[in-house]
């Protein structure tokens, strides 16, 4: 096969193979409804079946772990959320309106809203345990652990929203 041909593939598939090869097991998944797409056009073939894009409103977030599924709790770790957030949280599909790409996030092209990682945390960690975002961006996972109490880590390739993270984290 030619080396410069294109193979169109789902993202969320490949990220899963490589987290399940390294060890990791899927526990769930939440639905995360953007509302966002009423001004957004799926050009591709405008108006022609030739080849129509397709417009997603949701994207899937991924619950994966690595050693036990039940996390134990450890001295004073206590629980943050209210009843009325566990139940909310605990849903499969999350409203929650999606970031504006370029506003004040430096012009991430995948900006989220602090909201997404602000459950997830909550959810699935106590004060003083670990996040990690292998792929942190403008930083916005590591900001909220921060707030939360967390430590973090994130991994990011490009040094530009590496720095731009950085300064996030550092204002705080």
């Amino acid at each position: 096969m030619d080396a410069r041909v294109k193979i169109k593939c789902d993202i969320s598939y490949i990220i899963k193979n490589v987290f399940y090869n390294a060890g990791f097991k899927y526990r769930d998944k939440i639905y995360w409804d953007k509302q966002n797409l009423k001004n957004l056009t799926a050009w591709g073939s405008y108006e022609s079946s030739s080849d129509p894009n397709i417009l997603l409103p949701f994207e899937e977030i991924v619950i994966l772990y690595k050693q036990t599924k039940k996390k134990q709790k450890m001295g004073t770790n206590v629980n943050e959320m209210i009843d009325k957030e566990f139940k909310e949280y605990v849903n499969g599909h999350w409203v929650i309106n999606g970031e504006v790409r370029g506003r004040e996030m430096d012009n991430c092209p995948a900006p989220f809203p602090q909201e997404i990682p602000s459950r997830l945390i909550k959810l699935f960690s106590y004060r003083g345990d670990i996040v990690l975002d292998p792929f942190s961006g403008n930083g916005t996972t590591c900001v909220v652990a921060k707030k939360l109490g967390r430590n973090y880590i994130g991994f990011e390739l490009s040094k530009k929203y590496t720095d731009y993270a950085n300064r996030r984290i550092g204002l705080l």
